[in-house]
């Protein structure tokens, strides 16, 4: 399937205004380390846990908020890019093994999320830490743009659910 196909199958099935609630939180997602994934030693390669990160991060998105990266700026013109990314190896990773990446939300602000993602391995411990800040634009300027209400709700809501609700005024103003 096309990106564009994938993108109008996305807007058909996820449109903000049929948004019925919260799933359950923390959002997991669930990982497979491959080969290709690894050093030749059979380790995960350092970079490839932020192509994780993405990944389970954009399901979030699509989750939570209603659309996946690409859609999101058809449906609410907007974009989302990483302003800081950094990550804490705690436990090896290794070829032929499964674990579960766990998003919370850290921080809200008027247009930035800080992420905190946990990657679990089969007997939950942590295996690595993921410290991730988005921010909203207008994708043609690149300037900052806050999210509408009805997202930022979404987001707050969605922080709140984990037991992180602190508070979401105490975000990165971007």
């Amino acid at each position: 399937m096309d990106r564009a196909a994938d993108a109008a199958g996305m807007a058909r099935i996820a449109q903000p205004e049929a948004f019925t609630g919260m799933k359950p939180a923390p959002f997991s997602f669930d990982c497979f380390v491959n080969w290709g994934d690894c050093d030749p030693a059979g380790v995960i390669f350092t970079p490839r846990v932020f192509d994780f990160f993405m990944r389970a991060l954009e399901a979030w998105y699509v989750e939570f908020l209603g659309h996946d990266f690409f859609a999101m700026q058809n449906a609410w013109g907007f974009g989302s890019p990483t302003v800081r990314t950094g990550c804490e190896y705690l436990k090896v990773l290794r070829a032929g093994q499964a674990f579960r990446l766990e998003l919370r939300v850290k921080e809200v602000g008027a247009a930035s999320i800080r992420f905190i993602g946990e990657a679990l391995d089969g007997t939950e411990a942590p295996c690595f830490r993921i410290d991730h800040t988005v921010c909203s634009i207008e994708p043609g300027t690149f300037q900052p743009k806050r999210f509408p209400p009805e997202v930022r709700r979404r987001i707050v809501d969605y922080q709140t659910s984990c037991g992180d609700g602190g508070n979401p005024e105490n975000g990165v103003e971007t």
